[in-house]
């Protein structure tokens, strides 16, 4: 006869697990309570231990299982009882911040910390050099200062017997073997042994010269010895010689005409614009430029000269040899004698001052 399965009865539920759902049982309140605080209980209770469905959990473990969610119970109740209570304190403690661990360097913060340092680095260097450039503007500015400084003090006026006594005593001391190096400056130890001598034996014969009046007459001598040395080594000495020839000459036609302005019979006005011109710092650079030829000299006369200003001239020139020729020296004689205007030349229009534009085209 055929075998009928026996029908298992179905198992008695025992009273602590009976004890546990009830337990377990929510009400309405704690259902909408535990919505509004899930949160702390997710942050606050692990995973649950997943059971081996091939095993069935004996009663000793079923009991020790029951315990542990009786105490997740217990502490669950206890956290929602603080909370309850202390609302307004819960929330500073969820938000306030954690402290980083900065013993640790990861290799990204350690890189972007270097990368800072760096950047750092090049604003303090940008800054030096705007300062460092910052002081060579007033160096620059103060160095144009003492310059100014220097033009606007009056030049030393030296007389003539103190020039031809430093020259002479230079003389002398060329004679002892003592010399200027002009590869050096005026003040420095390799010149000091002449330059000293110099000062002390003029002073021998002008004790009263002002110190700084031999100061500048001992120094401006040094500086044309040295200048004509430069032109000498650079094969300039002989254009050095003509221009200088030029511009004597050039001096002594301002002289001449001068002295001859002052005997003319003009009107007052007329004969205090040509005084003046001729007075001025720049009347040697308003003379025409000569030119030495077999018999005498060849006047050019500027570009920009007007008519009137050589009308002038020529005026003033007759007046001379009228007065004065018989009487001026053998120089002044020999450049009037024999002189014929040439061609014009062209140059530049000099710049002098408003008040005597009348000489220009």
């Amino acid at each position: 006869m055929p075998m009928v399965p026996l029908r298992r009865s179905p198992r008695k539920k025992s009273a602590l697990s009976e004890t546990h759902r009830i337990l377990m049982e929510k009400s309405d309140e704690e259902t909408d309570d535990e919505g509004q605080f899930s949160f702390f209980k997710n942050a606050r209770t692990s995973t649950p231990v997943r059971r081996s469905p091939r095993k069935q959990p004996t009663n000793n473990s079923r009991q020790l299982q029951d315990s542990q969610s009786e105490d997740a119970l217990d502490k669950d109740d206890n956290l929602y009882r603080k909370q309850r209570k202390g609302a307004s304190r819960a929330e500073p403690l969820l938000t306030q911040p954690v402290e980083k661990d900065t013993t640790r360097m990861t290799p990204l913060t350690s890189k972007t910390q270097q990368n800072s340092v760096q950047g750092q680095l090049r604003e303090i260097i940008q800054n030096q050099r705007e300062i460092l450039a910052h002081i060579g503007i007033m160096k620059r500015d103060l160095r144009e200062l003492a310059h100014k400084k220097d033009e606007a003090q009056a030049p030393v006026s030296v007389p003539n017997r103190i020039r031809i006594a430093v020259k002479e005593y230079f003389a002398n001391g060329e004679d002892m073997d003592l010399k200027w190096d002009y590869q050096k400056r005026f003040y420095d130890e390799e010149n000091c042994e002449l330059t000293d001598y110099i000062k002390k034996s003029v002073k021998g014969v002008a004790p009263d010269v002002a110190n700084e009046v031999l100061e500048a007459a001992v120094k401006r001598y040094f500086t044309s010895k040295k200048e004509a040395a430069n032109r000498k080594s650079k094969n300039k000495d002989a254009l050095h010689k003509q221009r200088q020839a030029t511009y004597e000459r050039k001096k002594e036609k301002v002289r001449r005409r001068l002295q001859a302005a002052e005997k003319k019979n003009w009107g007052v006005e007329k004969k205090k614009m040509v005084t003046q011109l001729l007075k001025s710092k720049s009347a040697h650079n308003l003379m025409s430029s000569d030119e030495e030829a077999d018999e005498g000299f060849i006047s050019h006369p500027y570009s920009w000269e007007s008519d009137t200003w050589r009308t002038v001239k020529e005026s003033l020139d007759k007046k001379y040899l009228e007065k004065y020729l018989e009487v001026c020296p053998s120089r002044s004689r020999r450049l009037l004698q024999k002189r014929t205007r040439g061609s014009i030349k062209e140059q530049q229009r000099p710049d002098i001052e408003e008040e005597f534009s009348w000489i220009f085209v």
